[in-house]
């Protein structure tokens, strides 16, 4: 499966070197205001690459521990925690079009929606993009069962390449078609929540820096909505007071 390219092959593309920049991807932020009340409370700011190495060395480690030749993962929550690049979160609870393969030698593969390729240019640690096969009825229709051979497949060739040399896959979630067909490629499934459970529970140095910098963001929201309430406003009315600062 040589074949594919990952995002950084083509640096000419203008999409993949903004998209490679600081700063630069599907997350909102940090940004104005936030970076000034951050600096105001005496907040650094966390080493976003030290986070993502650290983030997928935990579950390389994990991996290891639980005798794991490979982890799929679905969960969009998931799929955020091993590559730093979020892309339509809500419409991927119901919708499988996005998922990502870490292998127990450290090989992390992100198969992304068609087109969607440079949202994860940032991240230097995916070693490939791919397109994902979805074999869901809302976006292969009668292909469901083609589809999902086909996806199936190239998942045992990558536990394959990049397993520990046996067959045994962490599933975090998927719909029965999935499951089905990665078990007839006589792929060993094993539950893959606690795997990914456990190796977000132990933060790393920077993750708790960027919760230091969130929790002060919702201090400081939290204030802007008890200064605005005020007699006969709708809880809505107050709720969209805090979701304005939040989001600002």
């Amino acid at each position: 499966m040589s074949g594919h390219p990952t995002v950084r092959d083509d640096p000419d593309d203008v999409m993949v070197r903004r998209a490679a920049t600081v700063g630069h991807r599907m997350a909102m932020g940090p940004g104005e205001p936030a970076l000034t009340e951050w600096a105001a409370a005496g907040l650094a700011l966390p080493d976003e690459t030290a986070m993502m190495r650290y983030r997928l060395d935990r579950i390389v480690a994990q991996m290891a521990d639980d005798d794991l030749d490979g982890i799929l993962l679905f969960d969009p929550m998931n799929v955020m925690y091993a590559t730093y690049a979020p892309n339509m979160q809500v419409w991927l609870l119901h919708n499988q079009a996005r998922y990502a393969f870490v292998g127990a030698d450290g090989r992390l593969v992100l198969f992304d929606y068609p087109g969607c390729g440079f949202l994860s240019a940032h991240n230097p640690f995916i070693h490939e993009v791919r397109p994902a096969t979805t074999f869901t009825y809302f976006l292969s229709g009668g292909r469901t069962d083609e589809q999902a051979g086909d996806f199936a497949a190239e998942i045992s060739d990558l536990l394959a390449t990049h397993g520990g040399g046996g067959r045994r896959l962490a599933l975090d979630s998927s719909t029965t078609l999935g499951v089905t067909a990665l078990q007839d490629t006589g792929i060993s499934l094993v539950e893959g929540t606690r795997v990914m459970e456990e190796a977000r529970k132990v933060k790393g140095p920077d993750e708790i820096t960027a919760m230091r910098c969130s929790l002060e963001g919702t201090r400081v929201a939290c204030g802007k909505m008890f200064e605005a309430m005020a007699p006969g406003m709708s809880e809505n009315q107050v709720w969209g007071v805090l979701w304005a600062e939040m989001l600002a």
